[in-house]
């Protein structure tokens, strides 16, 4: 796997890399449904509020739920075994990539008005909250503590 520096690092753990770092997300939601998904990213009606959660039985797919101007939008996201995950045809290292990049460039979608940043979650330990905002500081300190968990970092 790669940390974002270019460096190759083995995990000293076994499993499911990826279920492993999203994880440490506190965006991440396991088991929830898409419908209180949905509720959750429109509560506040705050437009680029999102959510990832777990999607059904196939523990390779995930989906990126979000408030787009009030609409809710499902991503499929996938994602492998050594942590790799991509959305439409982008593909990124890991997942904390992949936040990174959507927080600074728009997710794109067939229509140019349903342009979307990550910029806010809604946070697994009390959904019913504020959305907290997504900073790139925020993401580092999750991939941080995800890679000295996993990887066994000091």
């Amino acid at each position: 796997m790669e940390t974002g520096s270019g460096h190759q690092m083995a995990s000293t753990r076994k499993g499911n890399i990826f279920r492993q770092t999203i994880e440490f997300c506190p965006c991440f939601f396991d088991n929830l449904s898409r419908t209180d998904a949905a509720r959750y990213c429109l509560l506040k009606g705050i437009s680029d509020t999102f959510l990832m959660r777990s999607s059904g039985k196939n523990k390779k797919f995930y989906a990126i739920t979000f408030n787009c101007r009030g609409n809710i939008k499902h991503l499929k996201l996938e994602a492998d075994d050594d942590g790799k995950c991509s959305v439409e045809q982008f593909k990124f290292d890991n997942i904390f990539l992949l936040l990174q990049h959507f927080h600074q460039q728009a997710i794109p979608f067939q229509s140019q008005d349903e342009m979307l940043l990550l910029k806010n979650f809604v946070c697994r330990d009390n959904p019913k909250n504020l959305p907290k905002p997504l900073t790139m500081q925020s993401i580092a300190e999750w991939k941080l503590k995800a890679f000295q968990e996993i990887y066994g970092l000091n």
